[in-house]
């Protein structure tokens, strides 16, 4: 039995690799419940199975939830004292809560971790 999926009728690639390949598309990519990025997605998706997509405009009621706004990240990140990146959600999306709201000042350690529920386990840690 033939083990490899045929890109196209000469160049034969191994399962593994396809994974691999659709895994390094989709990592990066911003999966929220709306937005580019979840369309990016349900593209490379649509190569693999077939998809049909459906798109709701926001703000319409659907059954008791109300399908929310678009949630498109252009960056996000968090900088020590000095200007150093400690969290950049271009190296990784999950850097960010999903549907935050845009926030740009300077802040306290200590308060940061009296507001944020993410970061109380490290509230002790002098790694910031």
């Amino acid at each position: 039995m033939d083990n490899n999926l045929y890109i196209n009728k000469k160049k034969k690639i191994s399962e593994k690799k396809l994974l691999e390949r659709y895994f390094d598309k989709l990592w990066p990519l911003n999966r929220s419940l709306t937005g580019n990025d979840v369309r990016k997605t349900h593209k490379i998706l649509s190569e693999i199975i077939p998809l049909k997509t459906y798109e709701i405009k926001s703000g319409t009621k659907v059954n008791d939830w109300i399908v929310p706004k678009e949630w498109n990240v252009k960056s996000a990140t968090l900088k020590d004292s000095l200007g150093n990146n400690i969290l950049d959600f271009k190296e990784n999306n999950l850097h960010l809560m999903g549907y935050s709201i845009p926030f740009k000042k300077k802040i306290k350690k200590e308060r940061s971790f009296k507001k944020s529920p993410l970061f109380k386990r490290y509230a002790k840690s002098n790694s910031l």
